[in-house]
């Protein structure tokens, strides 16, 4: 079974499961955008709207803790004992939870090279995108595991990663295009208010599409050899 299959086959499966998960993820984004207010006047509205470009730059941070929900998922279609709903949600939680510190100090370590030199930053970004498909305990095993695996399989992994940023941004720029438009001198209320919609619609939408690039991220990692 390719890595394309497996992830697709372990999204379609346990869409349900997956998506929750995925919304326990961006829990603190989308209370946040849920709770902003309209904003009062044109500057308001572009700073909302810079602050969505970020969100959506900064997506992957997310959607590297959720690859330790969906891994258990597909690990099991991968060796052909598919979980049920409700086991594929519990296996999800608790993977979640086991591999939550070594994510973030994947994370960390992706942030601070980035913020060093581009890039380490960038490098880091692929070689540490496995970390939360790991099977190892402990730290810094997990980080290694995904760095030796990446460096293996450099060339899928940084397909992957630089798809799931493109579509992460692209999200930001279609829905501008569906929901808002520039803002004349003296906005409507009515154009004011799209940009706050334009904020919760993107958060929902990475939402929704985070749990395809985690399933991707962690069937690399399930076909990798040992």
């Amino acid at each position: 079974m390719s890595t394309a299959a497996l992830a697709l086959r372990t999204y379609v499966r346990y869409l349900v499961p997956l998506t929750l998960l995925s919304a326990l993820v961006f829990a603190p984004v989308l209370w946040f955008v849920l709770r902003l207010p309209v904003p009062s006047d044109a500057a308001f509205a572009k700073q909302l709207l810079r602050v969505v470009w970020v969100l959506a730059a900064s997506a992957w941070i997310a959607q590297y803790l959720l690859v330790g929900a969906v891994a258990p998922a597909v690990r099991a279609i991968a060796s052909g004992e598919p979980l049920s709903q409700v086991r594929s949600l519990g296996r999800g939680f608790l993977g979640l939870a086991r591999m939550l510190l070594p994510c973030l100090v994947a994370i960390v370590a992706i942030v601070i090279g980035s913020m060093a030199l581009v890039l380490p930053g960038l490098a880091l970004l692929a070689l540490l995108a496995l970390t939360g498909a790991s099977t190892e305990r402990g730290l810094p095993a997990p980080l290694l595991d995904s760095i030796a695996v990446a460096r293996t399989n450099l060339r899928s992994v940084a397909i992957t990663v630089v798809a799931i940023i493109v579509v992460d941004l692209a999200i930001v720029g279609v829905a501008y295009l569906v929901v808002a438009e520039p803002l004349p001198k003296k906005p409507a209320p009515a154009q004011l208010a799209a940009f706050r919609e334009l904020a919760q619609i993107v958060t929902i939408s990475l939402a929704a599409a985070s749990p395809i690039a985690a399933s991707v991220l962690a069937a690399i990692r399930v076909r990798a050899r040992p």
